[in-house]
């Protein structure tokens, strides 16, 4: 298992990007004063961690990529992992540790990504999804891309990490308002081309 940066060995976070689902964390953190909701930590993603209080952040993209770049690292509060760590409270992405995750492919083409794949190689047991919603009524086409595959490419490679992750025995839970895993779909509808949606009886049940 790989050292988590902090020192410490969350087995529940939320990570948090700035889709439209992000307000839910917020409504249940105000709601909940912690008694509903609660998580070992918090990992934003990129402006997530200027807009919030999170324990660590996750900026993929390099520092000397671009000035809009370095102004969101001067932005952000607290650690951060990055791809190359270049200053002070940075730190670089095990990339190679999670290159040996079974059934691992050379397929990390977002933040998003990268995070669930840094959760699955520190040992956490249970991942809140918000935020990343990649297409959605209040986000159709990504606003950092003028190609129109961006948001279903990004939503595919989440979905495939997370499913990683969910193989490993690891508890994936999305927002229920999210488009990502299909939980905003409601539960009959999940299962389709069936007439009558069929009863599912897991183990234990």
């Amino acid at each position: 298992m790989t050292v988590h940066v902090l020192g410490t060995q969350p087995k529940k976070v939320a990570v948090v990007g700035c889709g439209p689902t992000m307000h839910d964390y917020t409504s249940l953190v105000a709601s909940s004063e912690g008694e509903v909701f609660s998580v070992d930590e918090v990992w934003g993603i990129n402006g997530a961690g200027a807009a919030l209080h999170v324990d660590l952040n996750f900026i993929i993209d390099d520092v000397l990529l671009s000035q809009a770049n370095s102004a969101l690292f001067e932005r952000v509060k607290g650690p951060v992992i990055t791809s190359v760590a270049r200053s002070d409270g940075h730190h670089h992405y095990p990339l190679a540790e999670v290159l040996k995750i079974p059934g691992a492919r050379e397929y990390l083409n977002h933040t998003g990504a990268y995070i669930i794949a840094y959760a699955i190689i520190t040992g956490v047991r249970e991942i809140c999804v918000f935020g990343c919603d990649y297409v959605s009524q209040a986000m159709p086409y990504s606003h950092t891309s003028n190609d129109a595959t961006t948001p279903a490419r990004y939503m595919a490679c989440m979905a495939y990490w997370l499913g990683i992750a969910a193989a490993r025995g690891i508890d994936v839970i999305p927002s229920p308002n999210s488009p990502l895993l299909d939980s905003d779909t409601y539960k009959l509808s999940k299962f389709y081309g069936y007439l009558v949606p069929p009863i599912v009886k897991r183990e234990g049940e």
